[in-house]
């Protein structure tokens, strides 16, 4: 079991509920972390918690909490993923699992993709026909670095969803993650209902008329998630064809780094500076401490 939670808007609002939600994921997945704003990536071995980063610079930003199942624990096995295809990249997240990932690593001629995840994003990089992946879960991913964040699940994979009351869209694998960090924030979030299983979304920053973000469901033919019958699962997802200009594609994945030193090294809790997270040590036990008191006091 992993945990995704993303924002569309890297806000005050969102910075101040994104250590809330990475707690709560935490207990989903301690062995890596990641997270990207479809440029940079970060990736990091541990709990979120100890080395969190959610840099000054990015506007939106996808989070993978990894408990490891397929791949041993390593940063590069860590989400997201940056996977290249001819003129077109993918970086992503995936909660839950591909089956066949041997058969696809054999067929694809993949030895490098230590992960099962992993097959999900070189897939979409390629514009594939997602037919012959088996599995389930919710993938959230960023294409050739436009700001959009795109998400789908297959054969009922853990999403929940919800306007905040700035108009900014936030996403998570549980609904009480989002709820215990909104009623500690003092906020109320807006809920969307269950995304519909089979079908990619796109959070949307603006639609030209100035509108609260949306989660808009794409009908494009072609681009339907269509879950057989069977043991086997199979999600079927079709990409669409489109070219957005040309890529410079190279192979190696770490070109899309973050890099730590271009930051200040502020703790967001206490203003404490030269440290070596997104909050220093001593507030993340404080959090976890004052989290779990939350969580007692307010039961979801």
């Amino acid at each position: 079991m992993c945990g995704v939670f993303g924002f569309s808007q890297a806000n005050e609002l969102a910075r101040k509920l994104a250590p809330m939600i990475a707690y709560e994921m935490e207990n989903r997945g301690k062995d890596s972390w990641g997270g990207t704003d479809g440029v940079e990536v970060i990736k990091r071995v541990g709990p979120i918690l100890d080395t969190f980063e959610f840099p000054e610079n990015w506007e939106q930003a996808i989070f993978h909490t990894r408990a490891a199942t397929v791949g041993k624990v390593s940063e590069r096995n860590a989400h997201p993923f940056v996977c290249l295809g001819e003129n077109h990249k993918v970086i992503g997240i995936h909660n839950g699992h591909v089956s066949n990932y041997d058969m696809l690593k054999t067929k694809y001629q993949r030895p490098w993709a230590e992960v099962d995840s992993e097959h999900i994003f070189q897939h979409l990089a390629e514009r594939r026909d997602m037919e012959d992946l088996c599995g389930s879960g919710t993938i959230a991913w960023f294409e050739d670095e436009q700001p959009l964040i795109h998400l789908a699940r297959w054969n009922f994979g853990s999403l929940e969803c919800a306007n905040l009351p700035d108009g900014s869209f936030v996403f998570a694998s549980t609904r009480e993650a989002i709820s215990k960090a909104c009623r500690w924030a003092r906020v109320e979030p807006s809920w969307y209902q269950t995304f519909a299983d089979c079908f990619e979304h796109v959070v949307t920053p603006k639609d030209g008329k100035d509108t609260p973000l949306v989660a808009r469901e794409k009908m494009t033919l072609g681009e339907s998630w269509r879950v057989r019958s069977g043991s086997g699962g199979n999600g079927n997802y079709s990409r669409y064809s489109h070219y957005t200009g040309p890529f410079n594609t190279v192979n190696n994945s770490s070109s899309y780094e973050f890099d730590r030193a271009k930051f200040d090294r502020k703790c967001r809790r206490c203003t404490a500076m030269n440290i070596d997270s997104y909050i220093c040590s001593k507030c993340v036990k404080l959090l976890r401490e004052e989290f779990d008191k939350e969580m007692l006091t307010h039961a979801v």
